[in-house]
């Protein structure tokens, strides 16, 4: 058990890294909802400070394990605790939220999810840049909200191409006014809302990745775009299907589909080995056991 102390709270933080460096969407799941648990009111009233260090730990291995969340988790992360992304590395909302959508194989029951999620980010009070916007000729604070306002009178409310969108980054003065980083915080939450009001029924907001062959070039489509995959990729990967790797009982599995089995195996050897640090009636254990049934389940 978790013990509320400065001790735990490291060895937390250190289970955070590991378990954003491997992509364990399932622990992350466990430990979030492990301290939802355990973070009752009397423990704030205890230490206010280290309650809320935990809290935000809480957070973020929520937001990591967002696409193995309840959907009333994934929403209320995501309109209380949006500014928790920033402080973890390399992360990507748009990827976990495309994770969860294609557990659906309604694209209404999709279309409805990023329709809820869009607004939430039109009226998010997480403040993204701590530089102020003028609006109305009225300084404001740094929310997405207000963002997105100074978006919409730049773009309008439909959906922006990508040539409009770079324009917004380059006329806006308030856009002007910002350091790169903060830059870079509004830009790809701009894009992420351009993603979700595009519906899943059509080509450039199917959330899928599809490997096809095109005249003999292989192509991947993804995010509504139809890129070359890397003749140099294909080559190494067609030498190890020559020596006998990514071997399929059905020929017609994707070169994606075989990366993908062969980058799994090699993550569950590596967490079959963590597995032996710890004991079967430990946290840790567990949310590594579920981390290595979920990827033998996608093999």
């Amino acid at each position: 058990m978790i013990q509320f102390d400065n001790n735990n709270l490291a060895d937390l933080k250190s289970k955070l890294d590991l378990i954003n460096e491997y992509g364990m969407s399932s622990a992350s799941r466990t430990y979030f909802y492990y301290l939802k648990d355990l973070l009752n009111p009397n423990l704030e009233k205890e230490n206010g400070i280290l309650f809320r260090q935990f809290k935000s730990l809480q957070y973020k291995f929520g937001f990591l394990g967002l696409s193995n969340l309840r959907e009333k988790d994934i929403f209320s992360l995501i309109e209380n605790h949006l500014g928790v992304i920033f402080e973890i590395e390399d992360y990507d909302l748009w990827e976990k939220i495309r994770n969860y959508l294609i557990i659906f194989a309604d694209y209404r029951e999709r279309d409805r999810i990023k329709d809820t999620i869009k607004n939430l980010l039109i009226q998010n009070k997480a403040k993204i840049t701590k530089k102020n916007l003028i609006l109305s000729n009225e300084t404001v604070s740094g929310t997405l909200e207000n963002w997105v306002k100074d978006y919409h009178g730049f773009l309008g409310t439909g959906v922006v191409d990508n040539i409009k969108f770079e324009e917004y980054f380059i006329n806006s003065k308030n856009i002007k006014a910002l350091e790169n980083i903060e830059r870079e915080k509004v830009k790809n939450l701009l894009k992420l809302y351009e993603k979700l009001k595009i519906s899943s029924n059509s080509p450039n907001g199917f959330e899928e990745s599809i490997t096809m062959e095109i005249d003999g070039k292989i192509m991947n489509w993804n995010d509504g775009k139809l890129e070359d995959v890397d003749p140099e990729a294909k080559k190494a990967v067609d030498e190890l299907e020559k020596l006998g790797f990514f071997k399929q009982k059905n020929e017609n599995k994707t070169i994606g589909a075989n990366v993908i089995k062969n980058d799994n195996a090699e993550k569950i050897n590596n967490l079959k080995l963590m597995l032996k640090n710890y004991s079967p009636s430990s946290l840790e254990y567990k949310a590594i056991e579920e981390e290595i049934k979920r990827l033998e389940a996608r093999r």
